[in-house]
C-alpha cells in the first residue's frame, strides 16, 4: 500500500500524515508517523536503483524516471496524443 501512494504521486511529495491515513485509514497507530518511517526503510530495502526514496521535511517522495512507470507512461502518451490530435 504504501508503495502504491507513493507511485501515484511519483515525484511529488507525499506529506506522511496522508500516508498514514492511507496505511490505516481512522484507526492509526500510536506512532504513526514512526510506523511510517520504519515502512520507508524497508521499502528502500526492496527498490532497486530505478527507484529512490527521498525523504523531505512533510513527507517522502518516491523518485523515479517516468518511464518506469506505467501510470505516468499513459498520462505522457494520452497527454501527446491530445497535442498531435
Amino acid at each position: 500500500m504504501l508503495l502504491a501512494s507513493l507511485l501515484l504521486e511519483a515525484n511529488t511529495t507525499v506529506s506522511t500524515d496522508r500516508l498514514a491515513e492511507r496505511l490505516w485509514g481512522e484507526q492509526l497507530p500510536d506512532r504513526a508517523r514512526k510506523s511510517v518511517q520504519l515502512l520507508v526503510l524497508r521499502l528502500r530495502r526492496t527498490l532497486d536503483d530505478d527507484a529512490v526514496i527521498e525523504t523531505c521535511p512533510t513527507g517522502y517522495r518516491l523518485c523515479v524516471r517516468p518511464d518506469r512507470v506505467d501510470l505516468l507512461r499513459f498520462r505522457d502518451l494520452t497527454a501527446a496524443a491530445r497535442d498531435a490530435a
